[in-house]
């Protein structure tokens, strides 16, 4: 009988031992998830008002871009406009030329630049997205030219 009374005080003490340490263990690392992403190349039109995705649910969302132009013209003044439109808890909500690109770039400086911010090759923009409301953008050229750009996207949920 002390044998039993042992054996199942050991393995009780065990399972306590067992489950504290379970509970100790660090949560796993999740990443965000990908929603959306896409790639244009050699772009000469204007890129109107499009779908990027619509989100399942409302959350907070990462976008990050990068754009370059792939085609110079070497006579233009002007560039493209990277706009991004969504909808939070505040209404319907635009980012106007968050990226900028001259029509007439060349490396080593062809990249797009952060609108207000200054000299950067790509964007990172955070937001909240409401459900069911689709998350657009455009990529508008200011004047016809002969250029072309290129423009990378992905979109992650995160939280």
């Amino acid at each position: 009988m002390y044998k039993t009374v042992g054996v199942a005080a050991l393995l009780v003490g065990l399972l306590v031992l067992t489950g504290r340490n379970s509970s100790a263990a660090p949560a796993a690392f999740t990443s965000p998830v990908i929603v959306a992403e896409g790639k244009l190349l050699n772009q000469t039109t204007p890129i109107p008002t499009t779908t990027i995705f619509t989100p399942p649910q409302t959350g907070l969302y990462r976008l990050s871009v990068y754009s370059f132009v792939s085609t110079a013209d070497s006579s233009s003044r002007l560039g493209w406009n990277y706009t991004l439109n969504w909808t939070d808890d505040a209404g319907a909500e635009s980012s106007n030329n968050i990226l900028d690109v001259n029509s007439n770039a060349a490396p080593p400086l062809a990249w797009a630049s952060v609108g207000a911010f200054g000299a950067s090759p790509g964007c990172v923009a955070t937001f909240e997205a409401i459900a069911r409301v689709p998350v657009t953008y455009s990529f508008l050229r200011n004047d016809a030219d002969n250029s072309a750009i290129s423009l990378y996207w992905i979109v992650e949920r995160l939280e």
